[in-house]
């Protein structure tokens, strides 16, 4: 049992505790202690400051730009990245549900794990996509909607381009993270596992 670890509040969101609270190692260790996600094979690395700052941004496109609302359910189908913990904090910053799917589902098991999460949005990668296209369409996900983590596509928008969005409206100008109703306890869902 490790003692010295806070417990995860109920009065606050994850990504409050993650990125905003005394529990945060952006609030608890110096800035060169902070570390983050590094791809092992591009040497690509996201920086626990930048994943905040990327997730933000990410979140304010997805609202701003794609609809997105409180709730909405986003299926990540893909296999571990640097930028699927990026996907994964923007979607909850803003109270919507995260639904991790197989990168080894085939159509049929991708079409069942979209229509049973209520998915609005489809994020995955290139290898992944010819599956994810056919299930986004079987469970009436527009193509507007179906998004890359990682890679570059022809007719599909990448999460660093939504970053780039979100970016663009400035400090300002990014939406607001969920909260939880003053007096409430924290019931809502963040994480789904079919």
């Amino acid at each position: 049992m490790i003692s010295n670890l806070p417990l995860v509040p109920r009065d606050i969101t994850i990504w409050q505790w993650l990125f905003e609270s005394k529990a945060s190692p952006l609030a608890r260790l110096p800035q060169n202690k902070v570390r983050g996600f590094t791809n092992v094979l591009t040497k690509e690395r996201i920086g626990y400051h930048s994943l905040k700052k990327c997730s933000t941004w990410l979140s304010t496109a997805l609202v701003k730009k794609h609809g997105f609302k409180e709730g909405d359910t986003v299926s990540l189908f893909s296999p571990n990245t640097i930028w699927y913990p990026v996907a994964m904090h923007g979607v909850s910053r803003v109270g919507g549900i995260i639904s991790g799917a197989s990168p080894a589902y085939n159509v049929e098991e991708m079409t069942y794990a979209l229509k049973k999460s209520n998915a609005k949005y489809l994020i995955t990668v290139p290898g992944s996509m010819d599956i994810a296209e056919a299930a986004a369409k079987n469970a009436g996900i527009p193509k507007q909607n179906v998004f890359l983590l990682d890679g570059n596509m022809a007719g599909f928008k990448t999460v660093e381009d939504l970053i780039e969005v979100g970016k663009s409206y400035g400090e300002d100008g990014q939406v607001k993270s969920f909260n939880i109703p003053r007096g409430k306890k924290q019931r809502c869902l963040c994480f789904l596992e079919l």
